[in-house]
């Protein structure tokens, strides 16, 4: 029974995984689209990021995620916000070429 509810979950999320890899931010550029993240907690290479689906609350639901290609040069504009290993970035981009992926709004100092 275990094995079976543990492929359910496999294809499940990576059903999600594909759909949500489909999009690439409008780059062009969207990395090795590897899983990443999840139960199996695999690494992305070391110049991309995990990006992880809003439902997957970056990566605390045990959801995964895709490799990302990290970004070279990022906007200047201030939208902080905090990043998956917990440090706070000017925007998501900056958050994105540290390796990190962004999870939503910093806080006001």
């Amino acid at each position: 029974m275990r094995t079976r509810i543990l492929v359910l979950v496999t294809l499940l999320a990576n059903g999600a995984c594909a759909l949500y890899g489909e999009d690439d931010g409008g780059d062009g550029d969207s990395g090795s689209g590897q899983l990443c993240g999840g139960i199996s907690g695999r690494s992305c290479p070391s110049d991309e990021f995990c990006d992880y689906p809003v439902e997957h609350a970056c990566g605390i639901a045990d959801g995964g995620g895709v490799c990302r290609t990290r970004p070279s040069a990022c906007p200047e504009n201030y939208a902080p916000v905090i990043g998956s290993d917990g440090q706070r970035y000017d925007n998501a981009c900056f958050a994105h070429a540290a390796g990190a992926d962004d999870c939503g709004a910093a806080p006001a100092p």
